[in-house]
């Protein structure tokens, strides 16, 4: 296939076969490669179009410049991958960018399906925010957050890891590998309720996301699952800012000619008045039905609205950083870094760049920067202890508790990507975690935790390793502290102990904070309490935590290095996979253990609900949690209010079991749409699991349209029991046939019987046809026969082979009726058989009629297809000597001036005594019998000649009747019509 694109011709190459839209890539006569699509709709046509338009406009304007200026890198535009129109040859119209070649992200951090055919959808939707870190992994990137921000500006969230991609290299030069670009394709999930107030409320919370049980917050909201990748909103925050300064003192001017200019190349024919009514809903701008585009266009209205909305979201994306922003810094390159994945900070640029974030003001006032990783923010106060040995530093605006924090989210980030890259070396065919082995002790309770195998490492670790400002220390977890003890004792050189040092160290130094901070206010408040000396020694302390913790953080980045193991996927946030089969054999310590460590993540806690709706697992966790409620409130983090909440929540979901249940017992449709609404008012209200109940809603739904279909079926098949047709049945077919498989199971029975009552429709209109509609007749029953499934087919196959036989003749019958002349047939057939040319020429009429001349005829075709089946004489010459005797004997006797009734006799006796007593020949007398059904124009004549024989004897093998015989029986007890042959005489052939 070849298509015109800006006067070059290009060649399909390739089929592009993933994802939702079909298409294929193409190479030009200048060499270059294309991809072209043609959206499945309208509407996407526009959006991904008129976002390819705009893209190039910024790139143009804006982007290209700032690259020259120094403000953005080079080649960054290629972090936008966007489209342009292409015309076909039919006049329609579809979408053409660059080929560009590139790994997608779902390749990048293992969310793909086992095949590597697609990213999993469903792995992404429970377990996202814990895999989108790992396109970290391989050291330092950009381009991501320029992506996302032109994502957010156009009202694109789509920002899935199959939409967002890593460039591969395009040059050669070493220096090109040092860093990752990532990009941005398809553009056709653009301007999604674009000018629509609550779209622009939260410039991260898009509209269609909204509401409590609307489930593409929880399937479509991609754009959470970047949220633990730090510095990325501070990155794109910076972006905007870059854009905005770029477009000068009237940004709206610019914005505006940008728009214009984009808007000024959609073709006029493009969008319809159908699909423009379409998208002014789906943009949220009404005026946007009355628009028309090219030359003459009117669109300067519909320009405005768009140009104040972007320049707004733009707007909207510079406040993403502006949380406490201490110092006016800006980095010397507008590059962020991995959180975990980076050199120490000596020798990594990025690191290098956080320094210039300096937590340390001129005036020497120490702060933290929550935007600066603990590590970073640490090793970056080494430089200021000489400072702080001269006095010069003030301790009272350091915020203890926000390093703390600091502290436990790189903790807790270490703790995901340990997952994430399997650490653990995790084997996924069982459910415990490593340190099972090294447990001593039983299942029951010890500081408010049982003992559970399915805790993850990471969960573990978390434990014993953040940092409680209010105890100052780590938290408890005695279950599992001596496990690790004995772990870390034969396993020396382990991460676990490594991360233990890190985390003493990290303790001590903000430790020796506080306790600076808590002397040096004495001091200010009480100036004669005054003591150089206790200074020193807490300075030297600091000192001492600071190189210590060095190099517990340099050992722990060596240990921190992607690994190949793969990537889980589970349905909590603490615990390995645990079947109903484990949970059934738990005692009530252990559910309430895992209740509790579930209840402040309920939202997309598979296992906590899974628990909760189980009677009998409810009844042992809630008497655990009475029996041994002292213990349980010796946990540390907060376990009064946990257990309260988990209180309230068990109400709510034995309400929502109870409606459930309600539902599905309901048998008849109306009330059972009311159950629906009761059950939807209770989801409503129900905080907790809104992805699982979403889906119990959305099967309640499909329940209801299944019942709504079934009952529709049983309506159209009493119908066609009540009144059996053919135009019924084919409306029953039709109704059966659009049923889900479980309900085309349910009603396979009674669909079956109608069937099979249709197929004797069609039998019976076949055989009370008359002759000249047998073969339209038999049409239809193929049509239908060959419709049968394959159960039915082989039931009636026997029937309708008969009936394919005897329609044989009627075919040879039709066939020669419809030629011009007598003399044409004669011509074509008898001539070249010489009895019958010879019998012709002895009867003394010139003049035939059409229905002798069709029964000559018939009785030839019957004599060829008999002679065939005595190929090399395996039915014997006897067989060939009594078809060409009756041949001829019929011959004759159709020719000769006997009334036709008599006729009929003689050609139904001669063939009784040429066939019958032969074994080989005696099918042929039934065979004669259908034959003079058809013979003599089709009027029935047999009947009265074949009644005797019938009751003498069977023309059949056995004495049992078969359906053919019995069917001609039943057609015999008719009574005798009274009939006569029809003298159309017509002139031969001149």
């Amino acid at each position: 296939m070849t298509i015109i694109y800006e006067e070059i011709e290009l060649t399909k190459i390739d089929d592009k076969t993933a994802g939702k839209n079909k298409g294929g890539f193409y190479r030009g006569t200048d060499g270059k490669e294309y991809f072209i699509k043609l959206p499945k709709e309208k509407k996407e046509l526009f959006t991904e179009l008129f976002a390819g338009l705009l893209l190039t406009e910024f790139k143009a304007r804006l982007i290209e410049p700032l690259v020259r200026a120094g403000k953005f890198p080079p080649g960054y535009a290629n972090s936008l991958i966007c489209a342009d129109v292409i015309r076909f040859e039919d006049g329609s119209y579809g979408i053409i960018q660059p080929r560009m070649s590139f790994t997608e992200l779902w390749k990048i951090i293992g969310t793909g399906y086992r095949d590597g055919s697609d990213r999993n959808l469903f792995l992404e939707m429970l377990n996202g925010p814990a895999y989108y870190p790992m396109l970290t992994k391989d050291g330092q990137y950009y381009g991501l957050s320029f992506a996302l921000f032109f994502s957010i500006v156009l009202s694109a969230f789509s920002v899935h890891s199959g939409n967002i991609v890593r460039l591969h290299s395009q040059k050669s030069d070493s220096s090109q590998t040092t860093a990752n670009q990532f990009a941005r394709i398809d553009w056709g999930d653009a301007f999604r309720h674009f000018a629509s107030p609550d779209n622009n409320k939260d410039i991260l919370s898009p509209a269609e996301y909204e509401g409590l049980l609307n489930i593409k917050k929880w399937t479509k909201g991609y754009i959470d699952n970047y949220r633990n990748i730090r510095g990325l909103p501070t990155a794109i925050a910076a972006k905007g800012r870059v854009v905005l300064e770029a477009m000068g003192e009237k940004p709206e001017d610019v914005m505006l000619e940008i728009v214009q200019i984009a808007l000024g190349k959609i073709p006029v024919d493009l969008v319809d008045q159908e699909t423009k009514t379409e998208l002014a809903d789906y943009l949220g701008i009404d005026a946007f039905r009355d628009v028309t585009f090219g030359k003459d266009g009117n669109y300067a209205d519909v320009a405005k609205i768009f140009a104040q909305h972007l320049l707004n979201r733009i707007n909207m994306t510079t406040i993403l950083q502006e949380k406490e922003q201490k110092q006016n810094v800006k980095p010397d390159e507008d590059m962020y870094f991995s959180v975990i994945f980076t050199s120490s900070p000596s020798d990594s640029k990025s690191a290098s760049n956080s320094m210039h974030i300096s937590s340390i003001a001129e005036e020497g006032v120490l702060t933290v920067d929550s935007e600066i990783p603990f590590p970073a923010l640490v090793n970056n106060w080494m430089t200021y202890l000489s400072r702080a040995k001269e006095g010069k530093i003030d301790y009272q605006q350091l915020d203890i508790d926000k390093l703390a924090e600091l502290f436990n989210h790189y903790i807790d980030v270490i703790a995901q990507q340990a997952e994430i890259c399997n650490f653990w070396q995790h084997d996924p065919l069982t459910s415990d975690n490593m340190l099972v082995k090294y447990y001593a002790g039983d299942n029951e309770l010890d500081m408010g935790h049982a003992f559970v195998p399915q805790y993850r490492e990471s969960t573990i670790l978390r434990y014993l390793f953040m940092f409680n400002p209010k105890t100052w220390s780590t938290n408890r977890l005695r279950a599992y502290e001596k496990a690790v003890a004995e772990y870390n004792h034969q396993n020396a050189d382990s991460f676990w102990k490594t991360m233990m040092q890190f985390s003493v160290q990290s303790v001590a130094v903000m430790q020796a904070l506080k306790a600076l901070k808590n002397q040096q206010a004495v001091q200010k408040k009480h100036p004669e309490l005054s003591s150089e000396e206790q200074m020193g020694a807490l300075l030297d302390g600091l000192e001492k935590g600071l190189r210590e913790f060095t190099q517990a953080n340099e050992q722990l980045s060596k240990l921190l290095k992607p690994s190949t193991g793969e990537t889980l996927t589970f349905d909590s946030h603490a615990f390995y996979p645990i079947s109903d089969e484990t949970l059934q054999k738990m005692n009530g310590v252990q559910l309430a253990t895992i209740c509790l460590e579930e209840i402040d993540d309920a939202d997309s806690s598979f296992l906590l609900f899974r628990i909760l709706k189980d009677n009998d697992l409810r009844k042992r966790m809630k008497e655990a949690l009475t029996e041994k409620a002292s213990e349980f409130h010796r946990r540390e983090d907060n376990p009064k209010g946990k257990i309260a909440k988990l209180a309230e929540l068990e109400q709510q979901v034995e309400l929502f079991l109870s409606t459930t249940e309600e539902f599905r017992t309901t048998p008849a449709l109306k009330e059972k749409e009311q159950a629906l609404i009761r059950l939807q008012d209770t989801a409503s209200t129900l905080p907790a699991f809104q992805t699982a109940i979403a889906k119990q809603i959305a099967t309640a739904e499909e329940e209801i349209e299944e019942l709504k279909a079934s009952i529709d079926y049983e309506s159209k098949q009493k119908v066609f029991s009540e009144t059996p047709d053919l135009e019924q049945f084919a409306i029953l077919q039709t109704t059966y046939e659009k049923l889900s498989k479980n309900l085309q199971a349910k009603h396979a029975a009674t669909f079956g019987g109608a069937l099979q009552k249709a197929w004797q429709l069609h039998i019976r209109q076949y055989d009370t046809a008359a002759a000249k509609d047998k073969t339209k007749a038999f049409n239809n029953l193929q049509a239908f026969f060959d419709k049968l499934p394959k159960e039915f087919s082989a039931k009636f196959e026997t029937e309708f082979a008969k009936r394919s036989k005897e329609n044989q003749f009627y075919i040879t019958v039709e066939g020669w009726a419809a030629r011009q002349t007598i003399g044409e047939a004669i011509y074509n057939l008898p001539s070249k058989d010489p009895r019958l040319w010879q019998a012709l020429q002895n009867r003394p009429e010139t003049k035939l009629s059409h229905e002798l001349v069709e029964d000559l005829l018939t009785l030839e075709t019957f004599r060829q297809q008999k002679v065939a089946l005595n190929q090399d004489n395996k039915l014997g010459k006897e067989y060939t000597s009594s078809l060409e005797s009756f041949y001829s004997k019929a011959v004759d006797i159709r020719l000769s001036d006997l009334p036709v009734s008599k006729q009929a006799d003689a050609i139904v006796e001669a063939a009784q005594h040429e066939f019958g007593h032969r074994h080989s020949t005696r099918r042929l007398v039934a065979d004669v019998f259908m034959m003079v059904s058809v013979l003599f124009g089709g009027l029935g004549l047999f009947i009265g000649a074949a009644r005797k024989y019938v009751a003498k004897t069977t023309f059949f093998f056995s004495t049992a009747p078969t359906d053919r015989e019995t069917d001609l029986t039943a057609w015999i007890q008719k009574p005798e019509a009274e009939v006569t042959e029809a003298r159309l005489i017509v002139s031969p052939a001149a």
